[in-house]
């Protein structure tokens, strides 16, 4: 037995050096220059500069579209506001980002190994949270969306494109500037929570939390053709005009369906 460790020892010596000898005989000059690079503090703190700093958590504002079924005037006199894409985006205080992920199937392979294969995305939902206002605008409203989607007395619904609207999230700056932004298309509330009541808390305000369900998120802006119909009801010719200029100009992005309206 000791001969036959001799000779497995020796084996192994050998491979040892062999893979010794073939790393040592690599060029990584290349790879040791670009380490040789390190990022101080000052280049790491230019490099965040450079895209405007870093991106805070606290510098975001929501805005919400009404579906059309809310657009009734009574309605909003009812819940007390008139411009209700803005009170909804100051009261929002958090919002938890949707998950990206695919939907993948297994496949197998030779040998019997598998791969996932992608086919598709999905998003979970978005999670809203509202500081609750003494009248209790947010709770009101968000059960007038819902029983609009769905009457819990007469049991009946409306038409899809009347309970569904688009959700706009924007990324700010310390000056409040827009840097980016995505829009979940066709969102619409799925549930909402009301924090907690309770006699013991005297430094705590209501807050609800609303989940959103969604076709898909995108970075491009809510569409033409919404913005188009809202400015010929609105009648103004000036508005009219002024809109027909901006497209005359070569407003990019513009559907040449669109267009031809004007």
């Amino acid at each position: 037995m000791n001969i036959v460790n001799k000779y497995i020892n020796e084996a192994i010596n050998k491979v040892v050096s062999k893979v010794n000898t073939a790393v040592s005989s690599v060029d990584i000059s290349g790879e040791r220059k670009n380490l040789s690079t390190t990022k101080t503090i000052s280049d790491f703190r230019n490099k965040l500069l450079d895209g405007g700093g870093p991106a805070r958590t606290n510098q975001f504002m929501v805005s919400f579209e009404l579906p059309t079924f809310m657009h009734d005037s009574k309605l909003l006199g009812y819940l007390g506001v008139t411009q209700f894409n803005e009170e909804l985006g100051i009261l929002c205080y958090k919002a938890s980002s949707p998950e990206k992920k695919f939907n993948t199937v297994k496949v197998k392979y030779e040998n019997n190994l598998e791969r996932d294969i992608p086919i598709n995305y999905s998003w979970d939902n978005m999670t809203f949270s509202f500081i609750e206002r003494k009248d209790y605008l947010l709770y009101n409203l968000f059960n007038e969306w819902m029983n609009g989607m769905h009457n819990p007395i007469t049991n009946t619904g409306r038409f899809y494109k009347d309970i569904v609207t688009d959700v706009k999230i924007n990324f700010l700056n310390k000056n409040n500037d827009i840097m980016a932004y995505f829009t979940l298309l066709e969102a619409k509330p799925i549930s909402m929570t009301m924090s907690e009541l309770n006699w013991e808390n005297n430094d705590q305000y209501v807050t609800i939390d609303v989940d959103f369900s969604f076709m898909y998120p995108t970075n491009q802006d809510y569409e033409l053709t919404t913005l188009v119909n809202s400015v010929m009801d609105f009648g103004s010719s000036d508005v009219m005009n002024t809109l027909k200029d901006v497209i005359n100009t070569g407003w990019k992005g513009i559907p040449s369906i669109v267009k031809k309206i004007f």
